[in-house]
């Protein structure tokens, strides 16, 4: 079901089983507090976000900036900016809100759930919740451009996913949104099911949803293990041919973020 918004720069929003995504305007704020106690002086202009108690750094590399975010129950990040297009990720169930000078958008988010927002703007996210926040930042340093989408975020349905079952095991891959610059896909792997040899020109972000326990084996390359507990990501250089298979005895879910 699409629920469109009325504001001209909000991308609407939609659901597919239980993903959520949607984009967000360069939105706004009110005068929030900072989540780390250290200090009590506010930065009055935006910081980098490794500068930021909140932000735990997993990857940063010329394609991709990746970063764990925890806020404090009814604290908030400082003043942020990020240059580019990026994503949050939740990674617990989070009543949380990006704010800058004006105004607020509000994100409820349980675990798994999704957005993509827009780069350019200074702002913070606030934990309107009595629990700590818990999520994923992924900045893509080329852009997402979630205006041009070929597929998802408002644009048609993405139609291009795959599925199989086999007498080792079953796999699905399910796309969740495709833009000029970046292609987001869901992916469940039965005990020993495996996905089969897929290729990516640019870089590859694989971000942990359930404990993973795979086999990537690459086409006249190397074969390793892969283990990542729920949030954890794992980069991956480009122009390879792989493919996964689960290890483990329990399904195996994750998202797989190709950059174009």
């Amino acid at each position: 079901m699409l629920l469109a918004s009325s504001h001209p720069k909000v991308f609407h929003r939609f659901v597919l089983t239980t993903w959520v995504l949607f984009g967000l305007l360069p939105a706004a704020a009110q005068n929030l507090t900072r989540s780390h106690p250290a200090t009590s002086i506010r930065r009055t202009g935006p910081v980098e976000l490794g500068a930021d108690a909140c932000f735990h750094k997993l990857v940063t590399n010329a394609q991709v900036r990746a970063f764990e975010v925890e806020i404090a129950p009814h604290q908030s990040t400082e003043l942020n900016h990020h240059g580019h297009d990026y994503l949050i990720i939740a990674l617990g169930d989070n009543d949380i809100a990006a704010s800058g000078p004006g105004n607020e958008f509000s994100m409820g988010m349980q675990f798994g759930e999704m957005q993509v927002l827009k780069g350019g703007w200074p702002h913070r996210i606030a934990n309107k919740a009595d629990r700590p926040a818990h999520f994923l930042e992924l900045e893509i340093m080329q852009d997402i451009a979630p205006e041009r989408a070929i597929c998802g975020l408002g644009a048609s349905t993405c139609t291009d996913g795959k599925f199989g079952k086999t007498d080792e095991g079953s796999y699905s891959r399910s796309t969740l949104f495709d833009t000029e610059r970046a292609k987001l896909s869901r992916i469940d792997l039965g005990p020993a099911g495996w996905l089969p040899q897929h290729g990516h020109k640019g870089g590859q972000v694989l971000i942990g949803l359930s404990e993973l326990q795979l086999e990537d084996s690459v086409v006249g390359g190397r074969t390793e293990q892969v283990q990542l507990k729920p949030g954890a990501v794992q980069f991956y250089e480009g122009n390879i041919v792989h493919e996964f298979k689960n290890l483990a005895k329990q399904p195996a879910k994750f998202l797989e973020l190709e950059l174009k």
